[in-house]
């Protein structure tokens, strides 16, 4: 699965983390594939308990672009790509892949077999409603302002997605 994201004008290199790490949240509805309850880990161990003094202002990735918010966000859902852990370094998560296919076209192939929380698959067409949703809602605490040189997204299919 692909999905295309078409831009003004030619990207920055921090456009294109900023645009990058928008993507990111916008699939964050996408669950993990876990059958259990999450009450204790595969070796009987507790759940660990993480307290903060952050605020967090809102679970919906189109209105929350906060320390607080996103620290549990980042816990509890999936990202087309992620950092690995105590690394600055993005390594791919839902997605397969992600890259520059065109100067102004940022193309990520998603992995094939996921699925959101409830059960839907996780499309191409998804993952372009979520960003193109990002910037209808236009929420000021959201991260729609990361997408300022972004037309929209869009998926040919469930499984490719291609630029307007």
């Amino acid at each position: 699965m692909r999905i295309r994201v078409r831009t003004t004008r030619a990207t920055t290199t921090s456009g294109a983390v900023a645009s990058l790490c928008v993507a990111i949240l916008l699939l964050a509805a996408c669950g993990s594939g876990r059958t259990d309850n999450g009450a204790s880990g595969a070796n009987g161990t507790k759940p660990l308990v993480v307290g903060t003094t952050d605020k967090v202002t809102s679970l919906d990735p189109a209105g929350a672009y906060d320390n607080g918010s996103f620290a549990l966000m980042n816990q509890s859902y999936q990202f087309l790509m992620n950092f690995a852990p105590g690394s600055s370094d993005l390594k791919p998560d839902a997605a397969q892949s992600c890259e520059f296919s065109k100067p102004t076209v940022y193309t990520c192939t998603i992995k094939s077999g996921l699925k959101f929380a409830d059960g839907h698959p996780l499309t191409a067409k998804s993952a372009a409603f979520s960003l193109n949703r990002v910037l209808k809602i236009n929420d000021p605490n959201g991260p729609a302002s990361l997408l300022g040189n972004l037309d929209n997204a869009a998926a040919a299919s469930d499984t490719v997605a291609t630029s307007p």
